[in-house]
């Protein structure tokens, strides 16, 4: 169904006019005088396009999908933390009863919130180094490992840490009296 024919040692500027002229010849063989072709002519930029633009649709797509993932991970750390700051009423209005600052309240929190999101940025990142590496060690496509790409769990460390952030702002505006009082009852 197919015929290739393989032109070498071509000039880049002579491959559309060499494709152009197998596309007249194929046209007297087919004898299609104002019918539109009954067959393809590709060149290798041709396919090349063909190819980025396949590339690029699923590289968007993938884009899409590590946004939601992201706005998922951000909304999850602040509702666990929400409901973490929460549960922990007692303890934060036992620490301002003794002296603890409103600031060192919001710190103590916002480090934990830091340090988790941290923790699942390493292990994110570095499972998703190790899947890369492995991918270019079975597959016969070569695989490059971006700079750029390392640089998204980065973000997704900065965006959940600041998820974080809110839950400890509240936290650290409890009135010591009323959290301890709303815990006894």
């Amino acid at each position: 169904d197919q015929i290739v024919i393989q032109v070498v040692d071509v000039a880049p500027d002579n491959v559309e006019r060499i494709a152009k002229q197998v596309s007249d010849i194929l046209r007297q063989q087919h004898k299609l005088g104002d019918r539109p072709n009954d067959f393809d002519v590709r060149v290798p930029t041709s396919v090349t396009a063909e190819a980025r633009g396949i590339s690029r649709s699923v590289l968007l797509l993938l884009l899409g999908l590590a946004g939601v993932t992201a706005l998922v991970a951000v909304t999850v750390v602040g509702v666990v933390f929400h409901q973490a700051t929460r549960a922990r009423r007692h303890e934060i209005g036992l620490r301002r009863a003794i002296g603890a600052q409103p600031s060192d309240i919001l710190w103590q929190i916002w480090t934990e919130s830091l340090l988790i999101s941290l923790l699942g940025g390493i292990v994110g990142g570095g499972i998703g180094v190790a899947a890369t590496w492995a991918l270019g060690q079975w597959s016969a496509v070569p695989v490059l490992l971006d700079p750029l790409v390392l640089a998204i769990p980065c973000v997704l460390v900065l965006l959940t840490s600041l998820a974080g952030l809110f839950p400890a702002r509240s936290a650290a505006r409890l009135d010591p009296a009323q959290a301890l009082r709303s815990t006894a009852a």
